[in-house]
C-alpha cells in the first residue's frame, strides 16, 4: 500500500512544486507591474488583493461540490487559471483586476479538492503524506521568487506570465492525471447540502477552531505585509538581499522543517500543535515589532508557519467524515479568506500606530486566537458538569 501511495505522492509533490511556483511568480511580478508599469495607485494593489482572496470565501462550497460530483472532476476547472494569469502580461487596468480573479477563482475552485485527496485517509496515515506535499510547495514559492528577477529582466511582465501559465498547466495536469483511483468518485447525491451545512454548524469545535483561525491568520496576514517594508528598509533597501531573504530563505528552511513540523503534530497531536504555533508567533511578531538590522533577519526566517499550517489543516480535516473531506478543507480556506480580505480595511491602522504598534496589535491577536480555543474546552468542561448534574 505504502508504495502505491509513495508513486502517487512524489508527483503530486511535484505538481505542488509547479503550482506555488507559479503563484509566487505572479505575485511577486504582479503588484511591481500595477505600481510601476501601470501607474497604479496603492488602492489598486489593495482591491488586487481582495479579488484575488474573493473566491476563497466559497471554499467551502468548493470543497462540497467536490465531494458530491467527484474531486477529480473539480481539479479540471483548474485548468482555466492558466489562460487568464498569461493575459494579464498583456493588459492594463482594470483587465488586469478582472482577470487575476479569473485566475484565483479557477485555482481557488480546485483547490479543495486537491488537498483532500492528500489528507483523506490521514486518521489512519497521519501528516506524513500532507507534509511531503507541503514541502513541495515550500519549495516551489522559493524558487518562483528567486526565479521572477531573472525572468522579468528577460522579458518584462510577458514572460512572466506566460511561464505562470505553463507552470499552472503543468500542475493541474500532474493532480488530474494521477488522481488515485481509490478516491475516485461517482456523482455523490446521498450528501445533501442542508445535511452538510448542519454538519459544520452543530460542529462547535470547527467553529470555535474557525474563528480562532481568522483571527489570528489576520494578524500575520496584516503584520506581515507591513513587516516587509520595515524589512527591506533594514536590510538597507537592497533589493537583492530583500529577494533572498522575504522569498528564498525562508521558503525553503520551511521546505525542511515542513516533515519535522508533521512528525510533532503526529507526536503530540494537532490541537496541542496549534496552540504552540499562536504562542510562537504572539512571541515572534512582539521580536519582530522590536528588532532592527540582521537581528530582524534572523527572525523573519524563523520557521513556525509549517507547524501552523500542518496542524491546522489537520484539524479541518478531522472535524468532519472522510466524505466530507474537501468541505471540511473548504471550511478552512473560507477562514483564511475572510482574513485576509480584512487585511484592506487594517492597512490604516498601521498608518496611524505605524509598523512596530500594529505588528504588537498582530501579536495580541495571536493570544485572542488562543484564548478562543481555550474558551471551547472550557466551556465544554463546564457544560458537561451541568449535564451529568
Amino acid at each position: 500500500m505504502y508504495g502505491a501511495y509513495d508513486k502517487w505522492l512524489k508527483i503530486y509533490t511535484l505538481g505542488n512544486v509547479f503550482y506555488t511556483l507559479a503563484w509566487s511568480l505572479y505575485f511577486t511580478a504582479s503588484r511591481i507591474y500595477v505600481k510601476e508599469v501601470l501607474g497604479g495607485t496603492f488602492t489598486d494593489i489593495a482591491l488586487l488583493t481582495s479579488l484575488e482572496y474573493l473566491p476563497a470565501l466559497f471554499s467551502t462550497v468548493w470543497g462540497y461540490l467536490g465531494d458530491i460530483l467527484g474531486r477529480r472532476r473539480m481539479i479540471l476547472i483548474g485548468f482555466l487559471s492558466a489562460p487568464a494569469f498569461m493575459l494579464i502580461g498583456f493588459t492594463g487596468l482594470p483587465w488586469v483586476l478582472i482577470l487575476a480573479f479569473i485566475a484565483s477563482l479557477a485555482s481557488t475552485v480546485a483547490w479543495p479538492s486537491v488537498v483532500a485527496t492528500v489528507v483523506l485517509d490521514i486518521e489512519e496515515y497521519g501528516t506524513r503524506k500532507y507534509s511531503i506535499y507541503a514541502m513541495g510547495g515550500s519549495i516551489g514559492w522559493g524558487m518562483g521568487s528567486i526565479l521572477m528577477g531573472f525572468l522579468y529582466s528577460l522579458g518584462g511582465i510577458k514572460l512572466v506570465t506566460i511561464t505562470v501559465a505553463v507552470f499552472m498547466i503543468l500542475a493541474t495536469t500532474l493532480f488530474y492525471s494521477v488522481y488515485p483511483k481509490i478516491y475516485r468518485q461517482d456523482v455523490n447525491v446521498t450528501v445533501g447540502e442542508k445535511q452538510s451545512l448542519k454538519r459544520i454548524l452543530e460542529n462547535h469545535f470547527l467553529m470555535f477552531f474557525l474563528l480562532a483561525v481568522a483571527i489570528s491568520y489576520f494578524g500575520l496576514e496584516f503584520s506581515y505585509n507591513i513587516l516587509s517594508i520595515k524589512l527591506y528598509n533594514e536590510l538597507g533597501r537592497n533589493e537583492i538581499y530583500y529577494g533572498i531573504v522575504f522569498g528564498g530563505v525562508t521558503a525553503f528552511l520551511g521546505a525542511f522543517f515542513r516533515p519535522i513540523a508533521g512528525r510533532i503534530v503526529d507526536l503530540i497531536g494537532e490541537i496541542r500543535s496549534f496552540a504552540i504555533t499562536l504562542i510562537s508567533y504572539t512571541l515572534l511578531l512582539y521580536g519582530l515589532a522590536i528588532a532592527k538590522g540582521w537581528f530582524m533577519t534572523l527572525l523573519w526566517i524563523i520557521p513556525v508557519y509549517p507547524l501552523y499550517d500542518t496542524s491546522a489543516i489537520t484539524i479541518a480535516s478531522k472535524a468532519l467524515p472522510p466524505g466530507l473531506r474537501a468541505t471540511a478543507i473548504g471550511t478552512y480556506g473560507t477562514a483564511l479568506s475572510i482574513a485576509g480580505s480584512l487585511v484592506v480595511i487594517a492597512g490604516p491602522l498601521a498608518d496611524i500606530l505605524g509598523v512596530d504598534k500594529a505588528t504588537m496589535f498582530s501579536s495580541i491577536l495571536q493570544l485572542l486566537a488562543l484564548i478562543m480555543m481555550f474558551l471551547y474546552y472550557g466551556l465544554r468542561h463546564v457544560l458537561g458538569k451541568s449535564n451529568s448534574n
